[in-house]
């Protein structure tokens, strides 16, 4: 399943950011099962290759297992009495190795509201805004930080995807600056956490 196909069935469009990364081919690998399969060494051997080689818990979906993540959030929300209001649409995009999952909210399948964490155990919602690429910023930030990773040709290879003020920073290897970019989303995202994700997208149910 390619991209297009994806939005078509969803009615929506990826963050103008997560397109353009699409369009250079480093998300083939999320394609599909069969692509990947079959692939193996030109995706252990290209740095590009979208967060495949970025050392975070933040792990991408192939796109056809999309759906059926879709249908674990409706299924977990079910048992716990909520439903999802209909204005809303999570598209999930990624899992952490624990099993929660980051999605994407769509409201009237239009605008991209929020970038969110769902955590499938305890029903909650942590806030990471609406800019992806703060996200991903902030994803490869950890990955040196909290992860250890060295600025290595993966890293690099993934800055370029970044607007300059943050590319630089991992071409000149300032880890400082990083820290310090890296920090100020985290505040960013700290202030959002005073909205309650719960009662704006759920309906309480049964």
């Amino acid at each position: 399943m390619n991209l297009e196909e994806l939005e078509n069935i969803e009615e929506i469009k990826f963050p103008k950011l997560f397109r353009e990364i699409y369009s250079t081919g480093a998300m083939k690998w999320m394609t599909s099962y069969k692509w990947l399969n079959e692939n193996r060494e030109e995706l252990l051997n290209n740095p590009a290759a979208f967060m495949y080689g970025i050392q975070s818990d933040c792990e991408p979906l192939l796109f056809e297992d999309i759906q059926e993540r879709k249908e674990f959030i409706d299924e977990m929300n079910e048992i716990s009495g909520y439903k999802i209001k209909e204005e809303y649409n999570f598209i999930p995009f990624a899992m952490t190795g624990g099993g929660d999952i980051y999605c994407f909210v769509y409201k009237n399948k239009t605008d991209l509201t929020h970038i969110i964490l769902y955590k499938h155990d305890t029903d909650d919602i942590i806030n990471y805004g609406t800019n992806f690429e703060e996200f991903l910023m902030w994803q490869m930030a950890e990955a040196i930080t909290e992860w250890d990773q060295e600025i290595d040709y993966c890293i690099l290879a993934h800055a370029k995807y970044l607007k300059d003020e943050y590319r630089i920073l991992f071409e000149n290897r300032d880890i400082e600056g990083i820290l310090k970019t890296a920090k100020d989303i985290e505040v960013k995202m700290e202030k959002l956490e005073e909205e309650n994700l719960q009662s704006k997208f759920y309906n309480v149910i049964g």
